[in-house]
């Protein structure tokens, strides 16, 4: 509805802000306070994640936030609140950035904490729970992976283990024993019948969605908050302490048959943001505020560099022929 949803947050305050896709205008603000249950102090975070780390989702009439503190609310299109709760107050390092997820008429969320932990699903309409599934798997930062498998729908959380649920009854599909101690950030991705996960100074996982057999893994060149983008039968990474990792999809294999990386691209800063692919071009900005654009091929090819000169940890959004970005800063819509 030609609309741009947004968080904001400090200790104090919390904030959602819509603006207009077209112009950029701000048409409104909502405070998301007096909330039953908000805590009076908010939880410790470092200064990478903030208090609203979380991105935004919306069923199309309503759209949800969630911030730092627990604080969890649904408004209409215009910023009137509909519903709002508080989920408890998470107790992990960094803070929380899980992000929502809404499948059909339930708004999926993460949870995972150093106690406590659980995964829900809430209704879109009242932000009554539906289902809870307490989990006891320590802190983890990513967010929900929603998939089809083509035989059923899951939703798949990524911790030191790796759980798929049903997402309307929250029945757990399978499991997988995955990384012991590790700080896991990046969401799972889904290609092909193979799930890729990412654990920093652990390893990438390649897995048989319906086995949860492993197809290959490797230990080195791992991105460590970044979503990797799996496309061409290849695998994209951008990693924390700067370059663009690249490995064969289906193998792991380099072209000599060893499990290494097929290149990687050396860059001058390091990437919280993701990459995404739009038509045939890979685009992943780094937290310079560099784009790197570039071929979704077995060498690397770069397409550009164009510079925003900001501090970015953000992963665009693209509508039709327009990017919109979000720096430390300013609101970016990029288009011809």
């Amino acid at each position: 509805k030609d609309r741009v949803f947004l968080t904001g947050a400090d200790q104090a305050a919390r904030e959602v802000y819509c603006f207009d896709s077209q112009e950029g205008k701000l048409l409104w603000t909502h405070k998301a306070e007096n909330i039953s249950g908000s805590p009076n102090e908010p939880p410790e975070v470092t200064e990478d994640t903030g208090h609203a780390a979380s991105t935004m989702t919306t069923d199309g009439v309503r759209v949800f936030a969630i911030f730092s503190t627990g604080d969890l609310v649904a408004l209409d299109m215009e910023g009137k609140r509909v519903w709002a709760k508080n989920l408890g107050k998470p107790e992990k390092p960094y803070g929380h950035s899980s992000s929502l997820v809404r499948f059909k008429d339930v708004l999926l969320i993460q949870y995972d904490q150093d106690e406590g932990s659980f995964v829900a699903g809430i209704d879109v309409a009242t932000g009554k729970e539906k289902w809870k599934v307490e989990r006891d798997f320590g802190p983890s930062w990513a967010s929900p992976l929603l998939v089809n498998t083509g035989e059923r729908d899951e939703v798949i959380l990524a911790a030191e283990k790796v759980v798929s649920y049903d997402p309307e009854t929250g029945k757990i599909l399978w499991e997988f024993e995955w990384v012991e101690g590790g700080e896991i950030a990046p969401t799972p991705v889904y290609n092909d019948g193979v799930l890729y996960l990412c654990c920093g100074f652990a390893r990438i996982t390649a897995l048989d969605i319906k086995t949860q057999k492993i197809v290959w893994e490797n230990e080195e060149q791992i991105p460590g908050v970044c979503t990797p983008l799996v496309t061409n039968g290849l695998f994209f990474g951008g990693l924390d302490e700067g370059g663009i990792v690249c490995f064969d999809a289906k193998t792991g294999k380099d072209a000599d048959g060893e499990l290494l990386e097929l290149w990687l691209e050396e860059t001058d800063d390091g990437f919280y943001a993701s990459p995404i692919l739009v038509g045939n071009k890979i685009y992943l900005m780094d937290r310079a505020g560099k784009m790197h654009i570039f071929a979704p091929e077995k060498q690397f090819k770069s397409l550009g560099q164009p510079s925003l000169d900001e501090v970015t940890v953000c992963t665009p959004a693209v509508i039709g022929n327009a990017i919109y970005y979000r720096g430390t800063q300013h609101l970016y819509k990029i288009s011809p």
